[in-house]
């Protein structure tokens, strides 16, 4: 269901709005069970948990003998041990055991002699003096019980090792099929590349959706309705780039019925609009390239999951007046021995029209967000692209 309509909300309140739409989204789509290999990108219907230590037993991390640290040699070698061996019988005073990586270690054995160190003479061995806790990995040091990876994650690489950790099968949302319609006719002759359709569909698929392409809209309001609703039913969401702001030909978000909300307090990203053609939700994104993407990776990312950002700390690297006009800015740039040097800011301006249009902007390592100025040398928090 959509929320009344709203004009331009701050960033938190787009986000938050989106959130909304996503629960009431992933209660439409349902989920199904996959093993966790068949998982990438989909996104989790329900948490998944871990029941028990990883590791559930000290084990070997090198191939060697298992031994007591305080022991003198030689040792008398007693039998050998495997990864997926139960766990053997206890050593015994002046005992060591030949170990394989990943095996667990006897009751009595608390460090590993590395067979590249490991002297051995029929059934005995020696070697140099072992610390207490070489190369083993100790029970639960890894992970521990009860972690937990929450619903609406997305299943990354990552997140596949950690979910195989806690079980064989996992729910997941059914993947939305998601329509993207690019709008311009300088792109439908040709005249302009269509950079940002493909942009919108990779990241939409790192989200858990299956995107789909449907074409381009013309800069004609009553052709680009009837496009609009003739593919709203056959898709869970609508993504249009383009015709969102305040242009003579911006006709995209005017095929609204229903608006959640109008403009968000985000530059670039400003004219991000969410509502519905018929009850499928249409998203308008900026047609400006970093305007799109920043829209994306801030706000409409959470219509389709959790997502993740990954974020460091460094050293401004440039002094950035930002206006106190109510927006929040995104300033993207590159990182360099600890200094993160944003593009686009002449003097002390940050230039936000041009960077939104720029479509280098995408080989920036990363951005930050501010809402008041900035001084060469301040620590700033960057997300990494």
């Amino acid at each position: 269901m959509a929320a009344r309509k709203r004009e331009r909300v701050s960033l938190s309140e787009a986000t938050e709005l989106m959130k909304r739409e996503g629960v009431a989204l992933r209660q439409r789509l349902g989920s199904e069970r996959l093993a966790v290999w068949q998982a990438h990108l989909r996104v989790l219907a329900s948490d998944v948990c871990l029941e028990r230590d990883l590791p559930p037993w000290d084990i070997a991390t090198m191939d060697g003998f298992a031994l007591s640290s305080s022991s003198d040699y030689p040792l008398k070698i007693c039998g050998n041990v495997y990864a997926g061996d139960a766990c053997p019988p206890p050593l015994k005073n002046g005992e060591a055991v030949r170990i394989a990586t990943g095996a667990p270690l006897p009751c009595g054995a608390d460090a590993i002699l590395k067979m590249e160190d490991a002297i051995v003479r029929g059934t005995e061995v020696r070697g140099p003096p072992v610390h207490k806790g070489s190369y083993v990995l100790a029970k639960g040091s890894d992970l521990k019980k009860g972690m937990v990876l929450k619903a609406g994650v997305v299943l990354d690489w990552r997140a596949m090792a950690l979910a195989a950790a806690c079980t064989p099968f996992v729910e997941v949302v059914k993947a939305p099929k998601v329509g993207v319609l690019s709008s311009g006719d300088e792109i439908r002759r040709g005249a302009v590349p269509d950079t940002n359709a493909s942009m919108v569909c990779g990241l939409l698929r790192g989200l858990g959706a299956q995107a789909l392409h449907l074409g381009v809209l013309p800069d004609e309001p009553r052709t680009c309705q009837t496009m609009l609703e003739s593919v709203s039913d056959e898709v869970d969401v609508l993504v249009t780039i383009g015709g969102a702001s305040v242009g003579e030909r911006d006709y995209v978000w005017r095929v609204l019925e229903r608006t959640v909300f109008r403009g968000v307090g985000v530059r670039p990203g400003k004219p991000l609009t969410l509502g519905y053609v018929h009850d499928t939700p249409l998203v308008c994104l900026p047609g400006k390239p970093i305007g799109a993407y920043t829209a994306m990776r801030l706000v409409v990312s959470h219509l389709f999951c959790t997502p993740s950002t990954t974020t460091c700390t460094a050293s401004m690297g440039c002094s950035v007046d930002i206006p106190s006009d109510g927006f929040q800015y995104v300033l993207y740039g590159h990182l360099s021995n600890g200094i993160f040097t944003p593009i686009g800011v002449v003097g002390k301006k940050y230039s936000v029209s041009v960077v939104s249009a720029m479509l280098s902007g995408m080989m920036c390592d990363g951005y930050v967000l501010l809402d008041e100025p900035v001084d060469a040398g301040d620590n700033v928090e960057v997300s990494l692209m």
